[in-house]
């Protein structure tokens, strides 16, 4: 992989090289850098963690939220600051119990991380990790799909963006984050929806992203603030970068989540101060990159969540 050093390729060298170092701070699978995502890859609610969650955790209940589907609200570790969502019923009438159980295990694994975290860093008072409220992005009476994002302390002064997208089977209580197909190659799954396993699916999901991202690079507008321009070129600039070549443990620079458009492709891979904010603010118009569910039905595995995705107008 030949890169020009213009200002992009100058940002995707020095990205590789962060990325080597990034890497060695973190125990677990490859798939991510994050370690929101390198700790549920692959991750099923356990009832442990959701014992440990209602042990160790000084709940908020945030205000409830009403949509067609159901309602929801946002539950807060007063401890932490570290937040997931809750739902307080169905459109349909359907059990949440299952689908509480499973957010409050997500809920545990997190909070478990943070602890690891801190007694790592020796943060005996700052928090390892800087979190956001969670933004739900989809949500049905079978599926809800949310993203949080936030900042990962790493010693010092450094900090790095954290995206992560979690999808909830509501009824079976499952979740689903994106997680590697095998043990090496940047080949990816998102529970049993969507499978890029291969180097063909691997080539059109890349081709897919690169087209809408570029079409959002040229045409977002910037409505009540002036952003930095540099935003705007970080849209496509990492998206090959990842490649077999790099190793097994090169991680995904990207998170997925559902919208009622399309799937939400998250740029996760910063390394600039301002590029921070390009990637976390929730007003960015940069980020994600969203392609519609008909374009991305030939990389999904048949089943009803396709079904309904694809039903949508």
């Amino acid at each position: 992989m030949v890169v020009p050093l213009t200002n992009g390729g100058l940002r995707l060298w020095l990205g590789l090289i962060a990325a080597c170092l990034i890497w060695s701070l973190f125990e677990g699978p490859a798939g991510a850098f994050d370690g929101w995502t390198v700790g549920l890859n692959g991750y099923q609610p356990r009832r442990e963690d959701a014992a440990y969650y209602e042990t160790h955790a000084r709940p908020a209940l945030g205000e409830v939220r009403h949509t067609g589907s159901g309602s929801w609200l946002v539950e807060t570790d007063l401890n932490t600051g570290l937040a997931e969502p809750r739902l307080v019923g169905l459109s349909n009438g359907r059990s949440i119990a299952r689908a509480n159980e499973a957010l409050q295990a997500v809920h545990g694994r997190i909070l478990q991380l943070e602890r690891v975290r801190r007694r790592r860093l020796d943060q005996k008072y700052d928090l390892a990790v800087t979190p956001s409220t969670p933004t739900v992005t989809y949500f049905s009476p079978t599926t809800l799909s949310y993203v949080v994002r936030g900042e990962q302390l790493t010693g010092g002064t450094m900090r790095l963006p954290i995206v992560r997208g979690t999808t909830l089977d509501i009824e079976r209580g499952t979740v689903s984050t994106i997680m590697p197909c095998h043990d090496k190659g940047p080949f990816f799954k998102l529970g049993s929806l969507l499978s890029v396993c291969d180097r063909t699916r691997l080539a059109m999901f890349r081709t897919l992203w690169l087209k809408e991202a570029r079409k959002l690079q040229a045409t977002a507008a910037q409505p009540g603030r002036v952003w930095n321009e540099d935003c705007r070129e970080l849209t496509s600039t990492f998206i090959d970068i990842q490649d077999e070549e790099l190793g097994h443990d090169f991680g995904f620079v990207f998170s997925l989540y559902l919208t009622p458009t399309g799937l939400a492709v998250h740029q996760e891979f910063t390394i600039f101060g301002s590029d921070d904010r390009c990637v976390l603010d929730p007003n960015s118009p940069f980020f994600p990159t969203v392609i519609s569910w008909h374009k991305v039905a030939p990389l999904m595995n048949p089943g009803p969540l396709r079904d309904e995705l694809l039903a949508l107008p």
